[in-house]
């Protein structure tokens, strides 16, 4: 799960609904997340992924959020403001301005690092419990930088989103390293409680007596005695299996002979009619460019949705982005399109050179049921001029 970090002159974080932990905690530990920063400004919550930083301001509204012709927000009436020297923000401006302090501050901390920061920040405000006139009412608005999410569950693909951005135009890669140095600039520890309840427990890490290169032989020493030890057991299971039917096969001579029965296939139960199972697709299958090869290995019907398993083989000599958020689409023989949802597929975006990644784009929408083949579409690919302008269509994939 991610990292979780508070500020160290504090006991817990309390301003931050505990809905909004729970989403957070569902991104892995390669995403450090930062509650109540202060620095020249002060930031609800701050998300590190990989390649970007996100900044978000929390306005935990629940009226019915109007804008005026000056831009100023308002809830049933009371105004929604930040003052911050002397002047009133609304929440877009507030986030606007949170975000360049923080770039800033992150700017200086790199100087002192003997490094220069040039990743990407991203401003965001959150109204997590927005309803639906509110949404309707944020909707007319641009904000352009500032990107306004008015629903909880919009905020994880609005993130991969910009991940996706920020990987394709820039090089720089936030380090754990740069991470522990970054909370220690802005007095942040990492906590296992927000609000009063743990969110998990830190894993204890055994510390090993020996040098690295020593733990290594003895790590390998152990897998081969391991090995040695399942292919011992499988000997002695077959000799004890020969055993016992040589002596039955001794003894089939003084029994009666019987008639072998007649076995009857069975039908298929109401279970096995009712749950379905991967279809299976050919290798050929497959789309090859310039040194990319992209296979679809097999289709997976669920109940609520289907996956798609890929593998990618990136032979380029570049690293390839593949993002799936909105330019990934699968389109079946009937004309349906269905798209990805990126936060709970688990194909990486980004393939290094000489690598062969595997996993599935994740269609959280039901497969047509008349449906009997499909056609899977990225749009572009990231990271080379080799692609520019080009698709990767594989079509006619069955799905029976």
């Amino acid at each position: 799960m991610a990292k979780f970090f508070k500020r160290a002159d504090v006991r817990d974080v309390t301003g931050v609904d505990i809905s909004i932990v729970d989403l957070l905690s569902r991104y892995s530990d390669e995403y450090a997340i930062f509650f109540e920063t202060q620095f020249k400004r002060e930031a609800d919550i701050i998300i590190f992924s990989r390649n970007a930083v996100h900044i978000i301001e929390v306005k935990d509204k629940r009226g019915t959020i109007t804008i005026d012709d000056e831009g100023r927000w308002w809830v049933d009436g009371e105004l929604i403001s930040n003052r911050f020297a002397g002047r009133d923000e609304s929440p877009p401006i507030q986030a606007e301005n949170t975000a360049i302090a923080f770039k800033e501050e992150l700017q200086r901390i790199y100087k002192k690092m003997g490094k220069k920061f040039t990743g990407k920040v991203y401003p965001y405000v959150l109204i997590p419990h927005a309803n639906e006139e509110t949404r309707s009412n944020l909707r007319e608005v641009q904000y352009g930088w500032v990107w306004v999410i008015s629903s909880l569950e919009d905020l994880p693909r609005a993130i991969a989103k910009r991940d996706e951005h920020a990987t394709a135009t820039t090089d720089f890669v936030f380090t754990p390293e740069d991470i522990q140095q970054i909370a220690r600039k802005l007095r942040m520890v990492q906590t296992y409680e927000i609000g009063g309840i743990r969110i998990s427990a830190p894993t204890e890490q055994k510390i090993s007596p020996m040098p690295p290169e020593r733990e290594a032989v003895r790590i390998e020493w152990a897998k081969w005695l391991f090995a040695l030890a399942g292919v011992f057991l499988l000997v002695t299971c077959f000799a004890i299996i020969f055993i016992l039917f040589s002596a039955l096969s001794g003894v089939s001579g003084v029994l009666p002979k019987m008639e072998k029965p007649v076995i009857q296939s069975p039908s298929p139960t109401l279970a096995q009619a009712i749950i379905p199972t991967p279809t299976a697709v050919p290798v050929e299958f497959k789309w090859e460019k310039n040194g990319l090869i992209l296979s679809v290995k097999k289709v997976e019907i669920l109940e609520t949705g289907f996956r798609i398993w890929m593998s990618v083989t990136n032979n380029t000599g570049e690293t390839i982005g593949l993002p799936l958020y909105k330019n990934f689409f699968v389109v079946d023989n009937l004309g349906n399109q269905y798209e990805a949802d990126s936060f709970s597929s688990t194909l990486p975006t980004h393939i290094a050179p000489g690598a062969k990644v595997s996993g599935y784009a994740n269609i959280p929408s039901p497969i047509d049921k008349n449906a009997t083949s499909i056609k899977v579409i990225f749009s572009d690919i990231y990271g080379s001029l080799k692609f520019v302008s080009t698709s990767i269509v594989i079509e006619g994939i069955p799905l029976r």
